[in-house]
């Protein structure tokens, strides 16, 4: 079954669109899927389309409804390009959008019209994936532990390091977000005019803060447990983190926040991720050298081995080939959404669906 993923995170570094064959083995109370990745593009935004989603949150309800097309009518002619020939012949197109407001247990936004895509692409479309699952009590999110659990069955844990850092622990199957990780670090390296820290290399340079570093520790959130974590999103960074840093700002060189942020990430991350085991690590984080290294040393101490994969399309495209699972799921009337992970009251198969 070919099937279509969309993936736009909350670091804005682009829109994710992978095409990928699913082998659909074993029943749907056991499932013991394959797949392959045929083709894969992170198509960075154009400035203004970009400009417009960093803002999405501040825009008039007429304004958003316009960006929600513009998102779709962008998004659709990436996946044109990336299916090609296969377009035909692609059984569903799982959209993500693009999230907006995050406020569970009341609302959950993404915006990116599914009709506009069924519209232009004349193939099935699952949009809107965590509406269901917030308005059964639960957080809406993460999601990705039902693909994970099914397609990546050989790992201790996942750890995706995308605008946000977020694991599964495979043992008990639960999933929570960690701590902000591309959203911090593109934060920081824009003051420098650049969309992102390659490599680590800046970081590399600086200093810890460690009244900061301090601070940042010692936010409730990664004193919970598992079970009480919530999930994070820009309103919480908002509250929580962003502050801390645009008061240190004053006393401490880019570099010095970046170095900090590091040590923060690599530590929160590290004591998250269960020990003894190997956690597979994907998302744009996974290319952060100096990220990596730090995250290594600290799981040492507790045998844990971080794993990135060797192809670069499941490095980056990931989350996308997970959607484009939950959106096979969907069609299948099969549940998209764990409990364990995020608190509903139940199951569900969540996704609102265009064109069928």
């Amino acid at each position: 079954m070919l099937a279509v993923g969309l993936m736009s995170g909350t670091s804005l570094d682009g829109l994710d669109v992978v095409l990928v064959s699913f082998q659909l083995h074993g029943t749907s109370s056991s499932p013991s899927p394959t797949f392959r990745i045929v083709n894969f593009e992170s198509r960075k935004y154009p400035p203004t389309l970009q400009n417009q989603l960093e803002r999405a949150h501040l825009l008039s309800l007429e304004q958003f409804f316009v960006l929600d097309r513009a998102w779709a009518e962008f998004a659709a002619e990436v996946v044109k390009q990336v299916c090609g020939k296969h377009l035909d012949d692609v059984a569903v197109i799982a959209s993500h959008g693009h999230t907006v407001l995050h406020s569970p247990p009341t609302y959950t936004v993404q915006l990116g019209s599914g009709a506009v895509l069924h519209a232009r692409l004349e193939r099935p479309v699952v949009c809107d994936f965590r509406s269901l699952d917030v308005a059964l009590g639960g957080q809406g999110a993460p999601l990705v532990p039902v693909a994970d659990a099914h397609l990546f069955a050989q790992y201790g844990a996942t750890l995706n390091l995308g605008g946000f850092a977020n694991v599964r622990d495979a043992a008990t199957g639960a999933s929570w977000d960690i701590a902000p990780c591309n959203t911090l670090l593109n934060r920081l390296a824009q003051r420098e005019g650049l969309d992102y820290d390659d490599r680590g290399a800046l970081a590399r340079q600086g200093v810890i803060n460690q009244s900061l570093l301090d601070a940042l520790q010692a936010i409730p959130h990664h004193k919970a447990p598992p079970s009480r974590k919530s999930s994070l999103s820009r309103e919480w960074a908002e509250q929580h983190v962003w502050q801390l840093f645009d008061n240190a700002a004053a006393s401490s060189t880019t570099r010095d926040l970046l170095a900090t942020s590091v040590a923060y990430i690599a530590d929160v991350v590290s004591r998250d991720c269960p020990p003894n085991t190997t956690v597979l690590v994907t998302g744009g984080g996974a290319y952060n050298d100096f990220l990596l290294s730090r995250m290594s040393e600290h799981g040492r101490a507790r045998s844990v081995e971080f794993v990135v994969p060797e192809d670069n399309a499941v490095v980056e495209g990931k989350e996308a080939v997970c959607f484009a699972y939950l959106g096979v799921l969907r069609m299948r009337g099969e549940p998209n959404a764990d409990i364990k992970a995020t608190g509903a009251c139940r199951a569900s198969i969540g996704g609102a669906l265009w064109g069928v």
